[in-house]
């Protein structure tokens, strides 16, 4: 799972847009389903859940500071809006905590949205996220 840096084309596989965007040659003895794309990238997925974000940033952000979706298609966002929200909201949080970081952190604000998103909200507004949840649970039905 890698994220797509950009839009996905409609009837463009994972493994086509590896290809053609990241020269990625797809092994002989890979399934379709071993590629799966966080679309445009990870924090995508948050503005599925802009609530949980919120509540992240504290203070330092409102759900009307988020990008919105275009027809609640959240793989329509792209990249750069994401990423230019965030920051601002992580900017104001740590700068009213004292802190000397500044922007968003993958780490320090990313893997915490991720514990905390509805992963329900995300399959509705994300077709490779459903795709993803799809294969795992093909693959995994005890888990369901």
């Amino acid at each position: 799972m890698v994220d797509s840096e950009e839009p996905v084309e409609t009837h463009s596989s994972p493994w086509d847009h590896l290809t053609a965007k990241d020269k990625w040659k797809k092994p002989e003895t890979t399934e379709d389903n071993q590629a799966h794309l966080m679309v445009q990238c990870m924090e995508a997925w948050f503005m599925a859940d802009p609530e949980a974000v919120v509540k992240h940033f504290d203070k330092g952000l409102k759900v009307a500071d988020l990008p919105t979706t275009v027809d609640g298609d959240i793989e329509q966002i792209s990249k750069a809006k994401i990423t230019v929200a965030l920051n601002k909201a992580a900017k104001r949080v740590r700068k009213a905590r004292g802190t000397k970081k500044q922007g968003y952190d993958k780490v320090e604000d990313g893997f915490p949205l991720l514990e905390v998103i509805d992963p329900k909200k995300v399959c509705e507004a994300s077709k490779h996220a459903r795709r993803l949840r799809e294969t795992l649970e093909s693959k995994l039905p005890d888990r369901r």
